[in-house]
Protein backbone atom coordinates (compact mmCIF):
# COMPACT_ATOMS: atom_id res chain seq x y z
CA UNK A 1 0.00 0.00 0.00
CA UNK A 2 1.50 3.66 -0.75
CA UNK A 3 1.01 4.61 2.67
CA UNK A 4 3.15 2.01 4.33
CA UNK A 5 5.67 2.13 1.63
CA UNK A 6 6.12 5.97 2.41
CA UNK A 7 5.87 5.30 6.35
CA UNK A 8 8.51 2.84 5.28
CA UNK A 9 10.58 5.67 3.65
CA UNK A 10 10.22 7.55 6.18
CA UNK A 11 11.33 5.25 9.00
CA UNK A 12 14.53 4.15 6.41
CA UNK A 13 15.68 7.57 6.54
CA UNK A 14 15.31 8.28 10.12
CA UNK A 15 17.32 5.70 11.17
CA UNK A 16 19.94 5.89 8.34
CA UNK A 17 20.37 10.35 9.62
CA UNK A 18 20.39 9.20 13.41
CA UNK A 19 23.46 6.06 11.99
CA UNK A 20 25.11 9.13 10.21
CA UNK A 21 25.23 11.83 13.01
CA UNK A 22 27.49 10.20 15.28
CA UNK A 23 29.89 10.05 12.78
CA UNK A 24 29.62 13.74 11.39
CA UNK A 25 29.85 14.98 14.82
CA UNK A 26 32.97 13.11 15.84
CA UNK A 27 34.51 14.38 12.24
CA UNK A 28 33.17 18.05 12.98
CA UNK A 29 36.05 20.17 15.25
CA UNK A 30 35.10 24.12 16.43
CA UNK A 31 37.63 26.50 15.27
CA UNK A 32 40.70 26.03 17.36
CA UNK A 33 41.38 27.80 20.50
CA UNK A 34 44.84 30.18 20.99
CA UNK A 35 46.97 30.77 23.58
CA UNK A 36 50.64 32.58 22.93
CA UNK A 37 54.23 31.34 24.87
CA UNK A 38 56.29 33.68 24.99
CA UNK A 39 60.11 33.19 25.85
CA UNK A 40 61.42 36.58 27.62
CA UNK A 41 64.40 37.61 29.74
CA UNK A 42 62.12 37.29 32.82
CA UNK A 43 60.56 34.01 31.92
CA UNK A 44 57.84 32.56 29.94
CA UNK A 45 54.65 34.08 29.54
CA UNK A 46 51.14 31.79 28.82
CA UNK A 47 48.76 34.44 27.24
CA UNK A 48 44.86 32.75 26.79
CA UNK A 49 43.04 29.67 27.91
CA UNK A 50 44.44 26.73 26.54
CA UNK A 51 41.11 23.87 25.06
CA UNK A 52 37.78 25.92 26.19
CA UNK A 53 35.01 23.49 26.38
CA UNK A 54 37.43 20.87 27.70
CA UNK A 55 34.54 20.18 30.20
CA UNK A 56 32.41 18.37 27.06
CA UNK A 57 35.52 15.97 26.82
CA UNK A 58 34.07 12.57 26.38
CA UNK A 59 35.10 9.48 24.24
CA UNK A 60 35.29 9.95 20.74
CA UNK A 61 35.71 13.72 21.28
CA UNK A 62 38.96 15.53 20.35
CA UNK A 63 40.16 18.90 21.36
CA UNK A 64 42.30 21.45 20.12
CA UNK A 65 44.62 25.12 20.22
CA UNK A 66 46.82 26.28 18.34
CA UNK A 67 49.92 27.26 20.13
CA UNK A 68 52.07 30.61 19.02
CA UNK A 69 55.22 30.13 20.35
CA UNK A 70 57.63 32.92 20.32
CA UNK A 71 61.18 33.95 21.41
CA UNK A 72 61.93 37.62 22.22
CA UNK A 73 65.33 36.73 23.58
CA UNK A 74 68.91 37.60 21.56
CA UNK A 75 69.62 33.91 21.42
CA UNK A 76 68.28 31.02 20.40
CA UNK A 77 66.61 28.98 22.80
CA UNK A 78 65.31 25.39 23.33
CA UNK A 79 61.76 24.87 25.23
CA UNK A 80 60.28 22.04 26.76
CA UNK A 81 56.29 21.83 27.12
CA UNK A 82 54.54 19.56 30.10
CA UNK A 83 51.68 19.11 31.55
CA UNK A 84 51.22 18.95 35.56
CA UNK A 85 47.64 17.18 36.94
CA UNK A 86 46.48 19.10 39.59
CA UNK A 87 43.04 17.06 40.55
CA UNK A 88 41.58 13.83 39.84
CA UNK A 89 38.05 13.43 40.57
CA UNK A 90 35.44 10.00 40.03
CA UNK A 91 32.88 13.28 40.14
CA UNK A 92 30.34 10.72 41.31
CA UNK A 93 28.97 7.47 39.72
CA UNK A 94 25.40 7.43 37.38
CA UNK A 95 24.40 4.11 36.48
CA UNK A 96 26.11 3.52 32.93
CA UNK A 97 29.63 4.45 34.53
CA UNK A 98 28.72 1.83 37.45
CA UNK A 99 27.73 -1.06 35.29
CA UNK A 100 31.67 -0.75 33.81
CA UNK A 101 33.99 0.66 36.61
CA UNK A 102 34.53 -1.35 39.48
CA UNK A 103 35.74 1.43 41.87
CA UNK A 104 33.25 3.77 40.56
CA UNK A 105 32.29 6.47 43.37
CA UNK A 106 35.65 5.53 45.32
CA UNK A 107 38.50 6.38 43.18
CA UNK A 108 40.01 9.36 41.57
CA UNK A 109 38.67 8.43 38.06
CA UNK A 110 39.79 7.25 34.96
CA UNK A 111 39.70 10.39 32.71
CA UNK A 112 43.60 11.51 32.84
CA UNK A 113 44.70 7.87 31.99
CA UNK A 114 42.23 7.39 29.24
CA UNK A 115 42.88 10.54 27.93
CA UNK A 116 45.89 11.83 25.00
CA UNK A 117 47.71 14.68 24.59
CA UNK A 118 50.05 15.15 21.12
CA UNK A 119 52.03 18.12 20.04
CA UNK A 120 51.51 19.33 15.78
CA UNK A 121 54.49 20.70 14.72
CA UNK A 122 55.16 23.26 11.99
CA UNK A 123 57.11 20.59 9.34
CA UNK A 124 53.88 18.22 10.03
CA UNK A 125 55.52 16.13 12.79
CA UNK A 126 53.87 15.66 15.75
CA UNK A 127 54.86 14.67 19.44
CA UNK A 128 52.73 12.07 21.38
CA UNK A 129 50.07 11.36 21.58
CA UNK A 130 50.79 10.09 25.13
CA UNK A 131 48.51 9.91 28.30
CA UNK A 132 47.50 12.74 30.23
CA UNK A 133 48.91 11.37 33.00
CA UNK A 134 51.96 10.34 31.76
CA UNK A 135 52.71 13.86 29.78
CA UNK A 136 54.32 15.89 32.64
CA UNK A 137 57.71 14.01 31.53
CA UNK A 138 56.91 16.13 28.19
CA UNK A 139 55.21 16.71 25.13
CA UNK A 140 56.95 18.39 22.94
CA UNK A 141 60.87 18.83 24.31
CA UNK A 142 63.76 20.46 22.49
CA UNK A 143 61.70 22.44 20.96
CA UNK A 144 64.05 25.21 19.15
CA UNK A 145 63.46 28.61 18.36
CA UNK A 146 66.14 31.29 17.23
CA UNK A 147 66.02 34.81 18.27
CA UNK A 148 63.16 37.27 17.81
CA UNK A 149 61.72 34.06 16.06
CA UNK A 150 58.44 32.24 16.44
CA UNK A 151 56.41 29.33 15.38
CA UNK A 152 53.12 28.15 15.36
CA UNK A 153 51.85 24.42 16.88
CA UNK A 154 48.88 22.63 17.31
CA UNK A 155 47.94 20.78 20.65
CA UNK A 156 45.37 18.12 20.63
CA UNK A 157 43.27 16.82 23.41
CA UNK A 158 41.21 13.42 22.96
CA UNK A 159 39.78 10.58 24.62
CA UNK A 160 39.73 7.26 22.18
CA UNK A 161 35.91 6.47 21.03
CA UNK A 162 36.42 2.79 22.26
CA UNK A 163 36.61 3.77 25.93
CA UNK A 164 32.62 3.79 26.92
CA UNK A 165 31.83 4.42 29.72
CA UNK A 166 34.17 3.94 32.36
CA UNK A 167 34.78 7.83 32.33
CA UNK A 168 31.38 8.70 32.50
CA UNK A 169 31.40 11.95 34.71
CA UNK A 170 34.96 11.40 36.10
CA UNK A 171 36.99 14.67 35.71
CA UNK A 172 40.60 15.94 35.46
CA UNK A 173 42.41 19.17 36.29
CA UNK A 174 45.83 19.98 34.87
CA UNK A 175 48.17 23.17 33.47
CA UNK A 176 50.88 23.15 30.54
CA UNK A 177 54.51 24.08 31.72
CA UNK A 178 56.93 25.00 29.61
CA UNK A 179 60.59 25.39 30.39
CA UNK A 180 64.16 27.28 28.75
CA UNK A 181 67.31 27.29 29.60
CA UNK A 182 67.90 30.17 31.48
CA UNK A 183 64.62 31.67 32.31
CA UNK A 184 61.83 31.11 34.90
CA UNK A 185 59.17 28.53 34.00
CA UNK A 186 55.52 29.36 32.86
CA UNK A 187 52.47 27.55 33.37
CA UNK A 188 49.06 27.91 31.98
CA UNK A 189 45.78 28.42 33.47
CA UNK A 190 44.03 25.60 34.92
CA UNK A 191 42.37 23.26 32.39
CA UNK A 192 39.31 21.19 33.99
CA UNK A 193 38.51 17.92 31.61
CA UNK A 194 35.80 15.91 31.88
CA UNK A 195 32.81 16.11 34.73
CA UNK A 196 29.95 16.77 31.82
CA UNK A 197 29.05 12.88 31.29
CA UNK A 198 25.44 12.76 31.85
CA UNK A 199 24.53 15.34 29.06
CA UNK A 200 26.63 13.21 26.33
CA UNK A 201 26.41 10.14 25.00
CA UNK A 202 29.75 8.07 25.79
CA UNK A 203 30.18 6.25 22.64
CA UNK A 204 30.24 9.49 20.43
CA UNK A 205 31.02 12.78 22.67
CA UNK A 206 28.06 14.58 21.28
CA UNK A 207 25.58 16.37 23.13
CA UNK A 208 22.74 13.59 23.77
CA UNK A 209 19.97 16.73 23.91
CA UNK A 210 20.50 17.48 20.15
CA UNK A 211 20.52 13.80 18.74
CA UNK A 212 17.14 13.89 20.68
CA UNK A 213 15.60 16.95 19.34
CA UNK A 214 16.75 15.97 16.15
CA UNK A 215 15.08 12.45 16.26
CA UNK A 216 11.93 13.77 17.24
CA UNK A 217 11.49 16.31 14.12
CA UNK A 218 12.63 13.86 11.88
CA UNK A 219 9.83 11.28 13.27
CA UNK A 220 7.77 14.25 13.45
CA UNK A 221 8.26 14.59 9.45
CA UNK A 222 7.86 11.38 8.76
CA UNK A 223 4.06 11.67 10.16
CA UNK A 224 3.10 14.30 8.61
CA UNK A 225 4.85 12.19 5.37
CA UNK A 226 2.30 9.58 5.43
CA UNK A 227 -0.84 11.15 6.82
CA UNK A 228 -0.24 13.63 3.62
CA UNK A 229 0.16 10.32 1.56
CA UNK A 230 -3.22 8.52 2.82
CA UNK A 231 -5.05 12.40 2.76
CA UNK A 232 -3.86 12.53 -1.18
CA UNK A 233 -5.15 9.23 -2.00
CA UNK A 234 -8.92 8.85 -3.83
CA UNK A 235 -11.43 6.25 -2.48
CA UNK A 236 -10.97 2.85 -4.30
CA UNK A 237 -14.50 2.40 -6.25
CA UNK A 238 -15.06 -0.65 -8.15
CA UNK A 239 -16.18 -0.69 -11.82
CA UNK A 240 -19.19 -1.00 -12.55
CA UNK A 241 -19.20 -3.83 -15.04
CA UNK A 242 -17.88 -5.62 -11.35
CA UNK A 243 -20.54 -4.82 -9.26
CA UNK A 244 -22.69 -8.04 -8.29
CA UNK A 245 -26.26 -8.40 -10.29
CA UNK A 246 -24.81 -6.41 -13.00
Amino acid sequence: MPGLRAAGRAIHGIVAVMLVLPVLAGAAHAEPEEIRITVTADGIQFDGHPFDGAAALAPGATLETRVLLSNTLEESTTVDLATEILRESENGCNEPEEEVDVSCGSGEGELGKHTRIELAGPDGSTAGPVRLDRAGDGIGTGISIGPGAGEEYLLRLDVPRTVGNVVQGDEVEFVLAATARGVASGRSEPVAAGGDGGSDLAVTGFGAAPVVALAAGLLGAGIALVARSRGGRKPHRTPPERREGL
